[in-house]
């Protein structure tokens, strides 16, 4: 796992923010009690394996393809009183238009 610092943060200041998720609320009407929903990732983007559609071994040799194995994503560790938490930036919000009383959150393109 990589650990990402508050510095390392400033690269993803093209990714979501508060004020595009405020935008993004406005433009869409969403209203204040909607729920908010995070989109899960596969454990294994944290590894670094392929997140491009890889799922495992070549099934003949059992070896991965050269090149499917990348850094992995950094998490952002917030620890306070004995206890550790794990967070990774935000990608963007989506509107699915038949869910116009939730917000959802992507994690990735």
């Amino acid at each position: 796992m990589n650990e990402l610092t508050k510095k390392d943060l400033e690269r993803f200041r093209d990714s979501l923010t508060v004020g595009r998720i405020k935008e993004f609320i406005k433009k869409h009407d969403i209203p204040d009690d909607a729920l908010i929903l995070i989109q899960r990732v596969e454990d294994e983007y944290f590894d670094g394996y392929d997140i491009s559609g890889m799922r495992g071994a070549d099934t003949k040799t059992g070896i991965y393809p050269e090149g499917s194995k990348s850094e992995g994503w950094g998490v952002y560790l917030k620890k306070q009183d004995g206890m550790e938490e794990q967070y990774c930036p935000a990608f963007c919000c989506v509107n699915y238009q038949d869910e116009d009383d939730l917000l959802f959150i992507d994690l990735h393109y």
